[in-house]
């Protein structure tokens, strides 16, 4: 027997297994890197300088803090970005300013034209929603591939005035239905590159939050009654009128946010939940009374610092609503593709529904 055999070095000697990616649906969580005092020194410096040039800045503001905001909410490792630039949102300002001095104008010279004028601005609701939808939309990106909204104008007025109608007709008994239509309309056009979103929720979901808030308002605001005629009755005579008003007052507040942050904890779970971009789902954990302890403890922060918390309330909120939130993918992320040709969409709208207050919901 040869005590050193020959090396055949055409054997491949054998090798490791390697491990096996998995193929099923990625999970990711989103997340929020920025901190309360990077954002304050941002909103210090916004409120200074939009003072100092008479509300001039504030489109540089908003952009400056949308910027920082997006930059730091993370899917996967990769940012958001925010790309709208300040000037269209200024032109946007000048104009709904002009267009609300007007009104003002109007209705000291001329009180009986001021329902008129009122008529007409519900009557544009439905074009600044449009709008607002667009520009927001298209000034997203993530990993360089902005999303972009395909809702029509036809569409808005259809969702936002005749059903805005409906609700102020039913002295808001169809605001389930007129909810469910307007977030239908919403979530079923966001798009991402080429990728179209799909609404499937319910508008028995939205019948049932809507008269469970409305149980929970009126046990509260039972509960808070009693809990103020015991007062009434214990305190002195001189103090029932000081105290029995402001307290009702604060009572009342304090049922409106509760039941605001019940709806919006559920609708937001229904929504996202039941929105998908392709291959991708959102998945939301929201829980009401995290919400609700969140938002009443910012409000006794906001009052005790005179509004100096409103940046830390802020950041506090949108990491807890981030951090509750999951993103499901049957493909990888990379797969998705640029829409070209998607041009610019103008910051009226935008400007209009920042002024005014409205939230869209996205």
């Amino acid at each position: 027997m040869d005590p050193h055999p020959q090396t055949d070095w055409n054997v491949v000697p054998p090798q490791e297994p390697r491990p096996v990616q998995p193929s099923g649906p990625q999970t990711y969580r989103l997340e929020f890197r920025g901190s309360a005092e990077e954002f304050f020194r941002i909103w210090i410096v916004n409120i200074v300088l939009s003072v100092l040039t008479l509300g001039v800045y504030y489109a540089w503001a908003k952009v400056r803090a949308r910027r920082y905001l997006y930059a730091n909410t993370y899917l996967a490792g990769h940012p958001f970005e925010y790309l709208a630039e300040p000037l269209p949102i200024l032109r946007g300002n000048l104009v709904v300013a002009a267009g609300l001095g007007l009104y003002y104008l109007v209705n000291s010279l001329y009180p009986e034209l001021g329902l008129l004028v009122l008529a007409g601005g519900f009557a544009l609701l439905p074009w600044v929603v449009y709008q607002t939808l667009r520009f927001t939309a298209h000034n997203s990106a993530y990993r360089g591939i902005r999303f972009g909204f395909w809702g029509g104008l036809r569409e808005a007025y259809s969702r936002y005035f005749w059903l805005g109608l409906l609700a102020l007709l039913t002295l808001g008994l169809a605001t389930p239905y007129v909810r469910f239509r307007q977030r239908q309309y919403i979530y079923g056009h966001i798009a991402y590159g080429t990728t179209r979103s799909r609404f499937s929720g319910q508008l028995g979901f939205f019948w049932a939050v809507y008269l469970k808030a409305v149980g929970l308002a009126l046990l509260l605001y039972f509960g808070a009654g009693l809990l103020v005629g015991l007062g009434v009755e214990l305190a002195p005579p001189a103090a029932v009128d000081l105290l029995s008003i402001p307290a009702l007052g604060l009572l009342a507040f304090l049922v409106l946010v509760v039941v605001q942050q019940y709806v919006y904890a559920r609708l937001a779970n229904h929504t996202w939940s039941h929105t998908a971009l392709g291959p991708v789902r959102l998945q939301a954990r929201l829980r009401a009374r995290d919400l609700v302890w969140i938002s009443l403890t910012n409000l006794l922060f906001i009052a005790l610092t005179l509004g100096l918390a409103i940046p830390w309330a802020k950041v506090r909120y949108l990491r807890y609503v981030l951090e509750h939130l999951e993103v499901r993918s049957e493909a990888d992320l990379d797969g998705f593709v640029s829409a070209e040709g998607s041009g610019r969409v103008a910051g009226l709208g935008e400007a209009a529904t920042d002024i005014l207050g409205l939230e869209m919901g996205l």
